[in-house]
């Protein structure tokens, strides 16, 4: 973060990519206390708990994120950097990530309908009933919202780098 120093200073990349490493770190830890949080008051208090705070903590940055790596123009690099070592390409990962998702959330409200409305006999029932009309809705939500700002982040990002370019 060079927010407050020098323009003239002389500045060891080393040094300078472990701090990134640190801050890379702290805004994981400051994300997982987030979200543990919004757990827990969900636990606590149900569905009349307050979790705006936590949810903009989680989501600012990530969005603030995207879109400085879009605006200079390093977002279609990484993903090609990442075509090159992976095996798996980066659109597929973001199906996977949308899958995985999907399948979070509907075994969420699935347990969690199974738990408040199954009672004793209809437990399993309500669980399957909810985990497969959650499922059908939420991963081709997941997938489709990924896949559709990977691709829009990596045409601006593309468009950008070729302005540089020219």
């Amino acid at each position: 973060m060079k927010l407050f120093k020098k323009r003239n200073q002389i500045v060891d990349e080393r040094i300078e990519n472990a701090e990134n490493k640190i801050y890379k770190e702290v805004y994981y830890i400051i994300v997982a206390i987030a979200f543990v949080s919004m757990v827990i008051k969900h636990f606590l208090y149900g569905t009349e708990g307050i979790l705006t705070t936590e949810f903009w903590i989680i989501v600012l940055p990530a969005i603030y994120c995207q879109i400085r790596k879009v605006s200079i123009g390093i977002y279609y690099d990484s993903i090609e950097m990442h075509n090159r070592s992976s095996k798996v390409s980066w659109e597929n990962k973001n199906i996977i990530i949308g899958v995985i998702f999907g399948l979070i959330i509907s075994g969420f409200f699935g347990i969690r309908s199974a738990i408040l409305f199954g009672g004793e006999t209809k437990k399993i029932f309500y669980f399957l009933v909810v985990f497969v009309a959650a499922f059908m809705i939420y991963v081709p939500f997941f997938v489709l919202v990924t896949v559709i700002s990977n691709s829009i982040s990596k045409k601006l990002s593309k468009k950008v780098n070729s302005k540089d370019e020219a």
